[in-house]
């Protein structure tokens, strides 16, 4: 995985705007600290380095340690996040990144500017309506919950967007502020950000399925102009179950996060018959940059097919046991099994051990209940899908109902279970510093990997991402995945 993409999956809250008077003032916190610190985490709690650094030759990451050494040395505090980000880079996994979270308190403290202009609200509505048949993919009014933004072409230049605040918010702040400025990308859908206030730093964009916008960690629904199968009026990356005209059913998962689990348990419950029925379900992922995979489990019995078998990803993962995974595992043992295993063997384990969790077997996860029909599934996938996400698709995709459709996952499957790990450094208090971290490895780690080469689909599409549902039921009707009853 290329730097690049690990931009688009951690949010920089560490600006690039000039250094202000009061940006250090009374910290006595260097970048070669920071980065000790860093180093010092990752070598107790990372997988990645007790298999590709320290049980390996390790001349090459050594040096290009080295160097990252010399250069925080010299690095102003207000980019060492970036420094860490690079250095992190080597280990070409998308899990492991770093942030600097400061309050929006501290920012207006230290005078870092909270907006880049001003747009009447009213007049930006306006220019969208006016333009509706001609609007950029990014071009719209999105939305979270009660936050509300427009994205609009900049009357200066053609190929620049405003991000303007609609709607007075406390994160996003006052009515009419420019909060980022998008330009588009090399690659098809994606853009260049560069904002300030809850988007400060530099970010990437990106358009997923027509109606959901990301910016850096920023999620957004689209409202208009209104997409044919729109999000969850208030939180857009809900999941949803639509039924659809000749006994399809959409099944919309725009993100895995195990907060959602009771809501999609609940959905599945209350569209059971529709569900169990069904001739074709169209599974969209698009925009999912994972979570929990358990957050989809109630889904397999309707997607299972009866000859399906175990795959290497049923094998046991491995963890190493440090005091930031016997924390995670610990406070998550409620999740299920599998956690409170960990959790337990991790406490009677000795620091730097690595244990090897007994992963449930697909035998015994398989469901007690698989519906039978001649029900096809067509699963849409996208490039940005990744961790969680992966999961589910190796899981699924031995079933012979399954056909994926789209583009290449970019996966983030190697390691997994994320934690997020605030970094106690005493000479920087309140500078709020924190690693992203994976906690276990796949159970092919260390000997092989899917980092590098995602998970193709059967069917790529390479049309419009508007046409992509249609696309799909149009192939399952055709032929697509054999069910086997």
């Amino acid at each position: 995985m290329t730097l690049a993409l690990l931009l688009t999956l951690v949010a920089f809250l560490d600006t690039n705007a000039p250094p202000r008077p009061l940006d250090t003032a009374g910290i006595d916190c260097t970048c070669a600290e920071v980065f000790e610190s860093y180093a010092e985490q990752v070598e107790a709690a990372y997988l990645g380095y007790r298999f590709e650094v320290a049980d390996r030759d390790t001349r090459f990451f050594t040096q290009r340690t080295v160097d990252y050494r010399r250069r925080a040395q010299r690095t102003p505090l207000r980019q060492c996040v970036h420094l860490i980000h690079e250095w992190l880079g080597l280990f070409g996994d998308p899990h492991i990144g770093a942030l600097r979270s400061l309050s929006d308190s501290t920012r207006k403290a230290r005078g870092w500017p909270q907006s880049m202009g001003m747009q009447a609200p009213d007049q930006v509505r306006q220019r969208l309506t006016d333009r509706a048949d001609q609007l950029d993919p990014v071009e719209g009014i999105w939305y979270a919950g009660n936050r509300v933004m427009a994205v609009v072409e900049s009357d200066d230049l053609a190929g620049l967007f405003l991000a303007v605040v609609l709607e007075e918010d406390d994160v996003l702040g006052k009515a009419g502020a420019v909060i980022a400025r998008l330009e588009r990308g090399i690659e098809q859908g994606q853009y260049r950000v560069v904002g300030v206030g809850p988007l400060a730093g530099e970010r990437r964009a990106s358009v997923h399925a027509d109606r959901l916008l990301r910016i850096g960690q920023t999620r957004m629904g689209r409202r208009f102009p209104a997409p044919v199968h729109a999000p969850d009026p208030l939180d857009p990356f809900r999941p949803t179950i639509k039924q659809l005209e000749a006994g399809a059913v959409l099944v919309s998962v725009p993100s895995h996060r195990y907060g959602y689990k009771t809501v999609l348990d609940s959905l599945v419950h209350l569209h059971h018959e529709a569900l169990r029925d069904a001739k074709d379900i169209v599974i969209d992922l698009r925009g999912n940059s994972g979570g929990s995979s358990i957050m989809t489990d109630a889904l397999h019995p309707y997607l299972y097919s009866p000859d399906m078998e175990p795959s290497i990803w049923d094998g046991p993962s491995a963890i190493l046991t440090s005091e930031i995974t016997r924390a995670y595992y610990k406070a998550r043992m409620q999740w299920g099994m599998p956690y409170a295993r960990a959790a337990v063997l991790l406490a009677k384990a000795e620091l730097g051990d690595i244990i090897r969790d007994p992963r449930t077997q697909f035998p015994e996860r398989k469901p007690d209940t698989l519906y039978a029909g001649s029900r096809k599934v067509g699963v849409l996938t996208d490039w940005v899908n990744i961790s969680a996400v992966d999961v589910f698709l190796l899981d699924i995709r031995r079933s012979s109902r399954v056909t994926l459709f789209g583009e290449a996952t970019n996966s983030a499957v190697d390691h997994l279970s994320v934690t997020r790990h605030v970094l106690d450094i005493p000479t920087c208090p309140q500078e709020g510093f924190v690693l992203y971290l994976p906690t276990s490895a796949a159970p092919w780690m260390p000997d092989g990997g899917l980092n590098a080469t995602g998970i193709e689909p059967d069917v790529v599409l390479s049309m419009p991402q508007s046409e992509w549902i249609d696309a799909a039921l149009t192939e399952l009707r055709s032929g697509g995945s054999q069910a086997t009853e």
